[in-house]
């Protein structure tokens, strides 16, 4: 949830395709805010606001803003600026021969969640002997320590919420990687990828949207040659983001023109009520 001491007035935008697009009252107070917070260079607080906007534009108001890639873009563009000034490294991950150690990176892991899921789903059908498979949690969707100060989420932990699920990727032989709570985005972000880096992955794909900062910072700063976004409902678009997964072929042929112009590859796989050979 997001203060209610945030709120404003709503606010327009103009968009060359969509015309006047009325912004919900708490998605144009949270970008304010973002906005201040980039003026006055306080990183930390710009990216939790940004994150803030996407939260409540995806689950409250059905992507009144984040409709397409494009707006998505223009929060990736503001996550970069942030990154960039709070002293992110950026890194360029070397390309290995064998192609194998592939990363999930979740936002969290919840039973009902779609994308644990499909997540599950994934490793599950996995061919062990091309893939090395990792999990890794930023558990950006469960209340921080010390709490955050604009961005509130309750406790719900992964380890409690996605028990099961945790209980079986070990027997798949996957030990969940989860990052700490503790601290604010910006300092779970520099942990994050430092020891994901470590793991000298091949592939990184990045179950996330706007609403993800840390997945945001670790895409940007990179921890693997090759990263993924698997599109769930909000593409997350910003540099460091190879590839889009768009399981909506709308949705795909509406973003395609924006993410050719940013150099990022869209793959559209199809989802439910799909053969075996569309599948693989």
């Amino acid at each position: 949830m997001v203060d209610s001491e945030s709120m404003a007035m709503t606010a327009s935008v103009r968009d060359s395709e969509r015309g006047l697009v009325r912004v919900p009252a708490e998605v144009a107070s949270c970008l304010k805010a973002a906005q201040e917070a980039m003026e006055a260079r306080r990183w930390g607080d710009a990216v939790e606001r940004l994150a803030a906007m996407a939260v409540v534009d995806i689950q409250r108001h059905q992507q009144t803003f984040l409709a397409t890639a494009r707006e998505a873009g223009m929060v990736g563009d503001a996550y970069a600026r942030c990154f960039a000034g709070a002293g992110l490294e950026r890194r360029t991950c070397p390309s290995r021969r064998s192609g194998r150690r592939l990363a999930y990176v979740m936002p969290s892991i919840a039973e009902g969640q779609a994308a644990s899921r499909r997540l599950m789903q994934m490793v599950r059908y996995h061919h062990r002997a091309r893939f090395d498979v990792s999990v890794i949690v930023t558990e950006e969707f469960t209340k921080r320590t010390p709490t955050a100060t604009f961005l509130k989420w309750p406790d719900h932990s992964s380890v409690v919420a996605g028990g099961s699920m945790m209980t079986e990727l070990r027997a798949s032989w996957i030990e969940p990687l989860v990052i700490s709570a503790e601290g604010g985005y910006l300092d779970a972000a520099c942990g994050a990828i430092e020891r994901v880096r470590a793991m000298e992955l091949d592939i990184a794909v990045f179950v996330a949207s706007p609403a993800c900062p840390i997945s945001a910072a670790m895409a940007w700063a990179r921890v693997a040659p090759v990263q993924v976004n698997q599109n769930v409902a909000v593409p997350l678009v910003l540099d460091g983001v190879d590839a889009v997964i768009y399981h909506n072929a709308a949705s795909a042929t509406v973003d395609e023109a924006e993410l050719a112009r940013r150099g990022i590859r869209l793959l559209t796989v199809a989802g439910n009520g799909t053969d075996l050979e569309a599948a693989a």
